[in-house]
């Protein structure tokens, strides 16, 4: 298994975010991809809010689409909203991975259920100004969510060694 991927609609705002947080709370084996066709870049607003408040510099980044393999070689897939599930439980059955490895559910969750507050799903900033309220909150939640899911992963890991 390869770890946890992250996805989201487009793979260019949410996933690539929450994958590189992830990544500086000291969870590694993370990537992200899309539902879209791959090779987009992050919008300027969410490289500039990860570079200005993370540090986290996202401008080399271009979005993959999520492929049968990656769904196959994730431990755990992590989606932002119920479009999102939809879309990896149709690939999921059409690539014969609820007969060789069991139902969706087993595998994937969404983010959102790492906030201090649970949600079922974590908004699209894409679709907000980088210096709205709404935008700001977005990115919070997955800023939150990201070090909350590290925190767990690594509680769990402690406890289980």
């Amino acid at each position: 298994m390869n770890g946890v991927l992250v996805t989201c609609h487009g793979a260019i705002c949410r996933s690539p975010t929450a994958t590189a947080l992830m990544r500086k709370y000291g969870f590694g084996n993370v990537s992200c991809a899309g539902f879209k066709e791959g090779g987009a870049k992050s919008p300027k607003k969410v490289r500039d809010w990860a570079l200005a408040n993370h540090d986290i510099d996202l401008s080399s980044h271009r979005a993959v689409q999520v492929t049968i393999e990656m769904l196959q070689e994730a431990e755990l897939i992590l989606y932002m909203d119920g479009g999102q599930r939809t879309r990896l439980e149709g690939m999921w059955k059409s690539g014969g991975l609820d007969v060789s490895r069991g139902p969706l559910p087993q595998f994937a969750e969404p983010l959102a259920r790492y906030l201090t507050v649970p949600l079922d799903r974590i908004g699209d900033p894409m679709f907000q100004k980088g210096d709205s309220e709404e935008f700001r909150l977005i990115m919070e939640q997955l800023r939150e969510a990201s070090e909350n899911f590290v925190t767990q992963r690594v509680e769990r890991k402690v406890v289980a060694a």
